[in-house]
């Protein structure tokens, strides 16, 4: 750009190289138009005004009129489009840049010199310093959560239907290492007992108790966002306990099988380091084991689904 400044201001200051009287500088009309955020058109001509300065000088002996515009094309640059006339004589040059300030100074220098040839062209001297930002309030909500080690974990309360006979509540805690948009995550579940009477002998009730272990690979949104949320899929290990009461000779039975999962979740943080989290799962198994206990037989068997959500908090290390 440097370059292309040189050759259009020798260029342009040839025109005003003639001789003429000592005067105050011939009248110079302009007409200039810029996106905003660029300098305008009286911005333009106090930089003008500040490049010829008070020193007199020989100046063109003719009216000047000039027109600059500045356009955006498609990637983003600037582009400056310049259009000078000197009597009969007529110049145009066009500069592109990623800065408009610097096109506005360059056209303001090649006018200044159309004026007087010996117009500074040394910038105009730096402003004062930024001030430092506020620090921030602490009425201020929290912002974003910044990503941390990548690690985390969480503890919820769960709702489930289909795990044990009728609605089950229970408690779950997990672990997860997020890297970018990935999340591994394992987690425990235990659920309160439930009694389930037995079907053959009345008065005998079988309670059961229930376990769990899972992993899961969830895609997430960007760290850094204060609201978000993840899809999961995983497996899980189930182990039910039963014992049987209300019969002479109580008995107990495990039963151990596995479960597929879909997790959809949401999350919000209220400090850069916690977030509220919504989950809602939905698992299904395979072939479902008819769970017996001795003394009682057959008294429940596994819904082929379970349906569960989770409230909780996690916690980023």
């Amino acid at each position: 750009m440097i370059g292309a400044l040189a050759s259009l201001a020798a260029t342009l200051i040839a025109f005003g190289e003639v001789e003429a009287p000592r005067t105050d500088g011939p009248a110079l009309e302009l007409a200039w138009d810029a996106p905003a955020g660029c300098p305008d058109l009286a911005s333009v001509r106090a930089e003008i005004h500040r490049r010829i300065g008070d020193v007199e000088t020989p100046t063109a002996s003719e009216p000047i009129a000039a027109r600059g515009e500045i356009l955006v094309d498609a990637s983003g640059n600037y582009i400056l489009s310049l259009q000078t006339r000197v009597g009969d004589i007529t110049g145009e040059r066009v500069l592109a840049g990623q800065d408009c300030h610097q096109l506005a100074d360059a056209a303001a220098l090649v006018l200044a010199l159309l004026v007087n040839p010996k117009a500074s062209a040394a910038p105009a001297p730096p402003g004062p310093p930024p001030l430092p930002p506020p620090p921030p309030s602490s009425q201020d909500p929290p912002g974003p959560a910044r990503q941390r080690s990548g690690l985390g974990a969480g503890i919820a309360a769960v709702l489930a239907d289909g795990v044990l006979p009728g609605l089950a509540q229970g408690l779950a805690a997990r672990l997860f290492y997020q890297r970018g948009l990935i999340v591994a995550a394992v987690h425990v579940a235990g659920f309160l007992p439930k009694e389930k009477p037995a079907p053959l002998w009345p008065g005998a009730t079988a309670s059961f108790y229930r376990l769990e272990s899972a992993i899961e690979i969830c895609a997430t949104t960007p760290p850094g966002r204060r609201v978000g949320g993840a899809l999961c899929l995983g497996g899980a290990l189930v182990r039910l306990h039963g014992e049987s009461a209300g019969v002479s000779t109580p008995g107990e039975s495990n039963a151990h099988w596995i479960e597929a999962l879909f997790e959809p979740s949401g999350h919000v943080y209220f400090t850069p380091a916690t977030r509220l989290r919504l989950a809602a799962d939905l698992r299904g198994l395979g072939a479902r084991p008819d769970f017996a206990i001795l003394g009682l037989g057959t008294v429940y068997r596994p819904a082929a689904f379970n349906i569960r959500g989770a409230l909780g908090i996690d916690v980023l290390f």
